[in-house]
This record gives structure tokens, C-alpha cells and sequence, in this order.
């Protein structure tokens, strides 16, 4: 049976997770994301940014992307070693469930 007053910090207790993965997994995640997509700088900053506010141009490189799906057929090793590993997790998954 459901309380009819509301329970105070209900709304901070829940969060508290949401937050807690916000910054130490979807940021980092976001910022990697942001460094593979740019270009490197020549300056103090390492990266040169993504956006020109002057002419209004978003300068994404996909030439990261681009080489690891190129050559599937000819030399995508690390794509075959990526099914390969996942390939093992999910059939010790399997395992250990039995």
C-alpha cells in the first residue's frame, strides 16, 4: 500500500546514481568521443576546436573512422579481433550459466 505524503530525498536518492554515471562514465565518454572526431592543434591546446563560431562550419575528421572501415576484407584485423573478443565473452557468459 502507497504512502499518500510524499517521502522527502526520494528524488535525491534516486538521482544519486544518474549523476554518480553522468561523470565518470557518460563524460569521459563524451570527451573521447569529442578528441577522435578533431584535429590535432599547433598551440597550447592540443586540439584544435570542433566549431567556428565565424563561419558557422563544424569541422569533424572521420578519417579515424574511416580507416578502421575501410579495408575490412584486406587487413581489418582489429575488426576480427573485436567479434573474436566478443565472441569469447558471450560464450563464457554461456558457460557459466550452465
Amino acid at each position: 500500500m502507497a504512502s499518500p505524503l510524499p517521502v522527502p530525498g526520494k528524488r535525491f536518492v534516486i538521482g544519486v546514481p544518474y549523476v554518480w554515471l553522468f561523470v565518470f562514465f557518460l563524460l569521459p565518454f563524451l570527451i573521447l568521443l569529442y578528441i577522435s572526431f578533431v584535429d590535432q592543434g599547433e598551440s597550447i591546446n592540443p586540439f584544435k576546436p570542433i566549431w567556428d563560431p565565424v563561419t558557422g562550419i563544424l569541422a569533424l575528421k572521420y578519417e579515424n573512422y574511416w580507416e578502421i572501415f575501410r579495408d575490412l576484407d584486406a587487413g581489418g584485423d582489429h575488426v576480427s579481433e573485436a567479434v573474436d573478443a566478443l565472441m569469447d565473452r558471450v560464450l563464457s557468459a554461456i558457460k557459466c550459466r550452465a
